[in-house]
């Protein structure tokens, strides 16, 4: 199997869903083109509802380069409980900023932001990403549609619903469909 297929389970069966390779080529040339560019910002988000093959489209990316994949939602929960929650609000870009800073690496690849939507945060995701993305490459997974004009998650009437129109960063959009019972973690078939 190469880096671009993962394994998932689909009704007892366990036949390989390829990740697009034109995703991975899509995501380097925005990679490229922030890295190189006069943008201030080095963040590139790849959008798709969950279950289109963001988490695996990444990974992908992670083997290929050898770039760190990061998902934050663990990592920055755990710290969270450490805080009281009326101070969580004010701590929360510096506890990512943490998370962010334990790698070295000039390029990051986050994955599972979705706590960054939790509305007692008050966090604005995007905002606290660029600001993330100014002294590195970052490319993170954006759990929402963009529809050319704005990013968009979770739908209008939910609590955390969110809409920002033109975010200051390269997007691209996972066209997969969305895939059924995949597995959590990528099985390599001998």
């Amino acid at each position: 199997m190469t880096a671009i297929e993962t394994t998932a389970s689909l009704s007892g069966g366990s036949p390989k869903i390829p990740c697009c390779p034109g995703l991975i080529i899509e995501l380097r040339d925005a990679i490229e083109e922030v890295s190189t560019g006069p943008k201030r910002h080095r963040l590139v988000l790849l959008a798709g509802e969950p279950r289109s093959g963001k988490t695996t489209a990444l990974r992908a990316l992670s083997d290929e380069t050898g770039w760190p994949l990061l998902s934050l939602n663990l990592p920055l929960s755990e710290r969270l409980l450490e805080i009281p929650t009326r101070f969580r609000v004010i701590r929360v870009l510096g506890l990512v900023r943490d998370i962010i800073d334990a790698s070295d690496s000039d390029v990051l690849i986050i994955d599972n932001i979705e706590l960054l939507f939790e509305q007692q945060l008050q966090a604005d995701p995007v905002g606290l990403l660029l600001e993330l993305a100014r002294h590195r490459t970052i490319i993170a997974s954006w759990p929402g549609a963009h529809d050319g004009a704005a990013l968009v998650y979770a739908d209008p009437t939910h609590p955390e619903h969110r809409r920002i129109p033109h975010p200051d960063c390269l997007v691209v959009q996972s066209r997969l469909t969305a895939v059924t019972a995949a597995e959590p973690h990528p099985q390599v078939e001998p």
